[in-house]
């Protein structure tokens, strides 16, 4: 898998398209579209998979999860979106007008209605529709605060593109969503260290640690005296938690957490907090925890544990709605 092999989107924002392969076919719907099913029936793989990067990642770190997700759902299409630290100090609005080209490709593939301005940006990229409606199988991996809080903006955008009582009366399909060594607070050195990483301009990197120490004082400020709720990032750990985080998700969506003892990014015990409060939401929850692997390193680690995990995952999600 190189960049070549990929459409590109937007910034930072890239498109692999499915490969259907010898074990799956195409069975015609009700409204004559067609939808990938493995061969005995059952939905063979996610319709898409959303990947989410972690601050900082370029395309080619990225790849090295693409690739293993293309042999085992080689039949799903892929949407990578990279996450770099100027998102982190964009506005609200700037924010998801970087990620509607996301949007727009879920759009195109049948996953949210036609909207009213339409998808003119990709019209000669060529995506098809992949399941009518829009509730298409769908599993969604982030990695650390970075990629959650991209997935949290685009959570507030499809607010916007799509209600609850416009969704069809329809038996839910499979989702699931993969939280990697997130979400939590390290707080400020740990923050610093996250961001070191993330920029390579050594001017901007020094900028930025000031920038963040000032961030953190305005949300001592606001907490300590004026008793306002400023933390973002308790912001996205709560959106994280929505039943409605997407349009598709709801308890009935499966989560796996995949963390570590020795991140020094991501606090383990803050991850394992919000796994606990998703399952006193109602949430299925797993948890994966390793003792010796890095932030964000878990995969190369523990390469045949970590696939494995996510395999189960969703099988897990796809049995679970069987009788539906």
């Amino acid at each position: 898998m190189k960049k070549d092999d990929l459409l590109v989107l937007g910034h930072g924002i890239y498109f692999s398209k499915p490969t259907p392969s010898a074990n799956s076919e195409d069975t015609a719907t009700e409204n004559g579209e067609s939808r990938l099913v493995s061969r005995s029936g059952r939905v063979a793989s996610p319709a898409v998979i959303l990947i989410f990067g972690w601050m900082g990642a370029q395309l080619s770190h990225l790849l090295k999860y693409v690739k293993p997700y293309n042999e085992l759902y080689p039949e799903s299409a892929k949407i990578i979106v990279c996450s770099e630290a100027s998102f982190f100090w964009t506005g609200s609005s700037g924010r998801k007008r970087n990620l509607r080209p996301v949007a727009e490709a879920l759009e195109l593939l049948g996953c949210l209605p036609p909207s009213k301005k339409g998808s003119k940006s990709f019209a000669s990229a060529n995506i098809q529709p992949i399941i009518p409606g829009i509730r298409p199988t769908i599993l969604v991996h982030a990695f650390s605060n970075g990629g959650s809080w991209q997935l949290a903006t685009l959570s507030e955008l499809l607010e916007s593109h799509i209600s609850f009582e416009d969704r069809p009366n329809i038996p839910l399909w499979p989702s699931a969503l993969i939280l990697d060594s997130c979400p939590g607070n390290g707080g400020l050195q740990a923050t610093q260290r996250a961001f070191s990483t993330a920029i390579r301009n050594p001017i901007i990197r020094a900028l930025s640690r000031w920038m963040i120490r000032l961030i953190y004082f305005v949300m001592y400020i606001q907490k300590a005296i004026l008793r306002r709720k400023f933390d973002t990032l308790e912001i996205m750990k709560e959106q994280l938690n929505s039943t409605s985080l997407l349009p598709w998700f709801g308890k009935h969506t499966r989560r796996l957490y995949i963390y570590s003892t020795k991140d020094d990014i991501i606090p383990y015990h803050d991850v394992e907090k919000h796994a606990t409060d998703a399952e006193s939401k109602g949430f299925v929850v797993k948890r994966r925890r390793f003792d010796d692997s890095p932030h964000v390193a878990h995969a190369k680690a523990h390469p045949d544990e970590y696939w494995q995990e996510i395999q189960t995952l969703w099988d897990e999600a796809s049995r679970s709605l069987d009788h539906c």
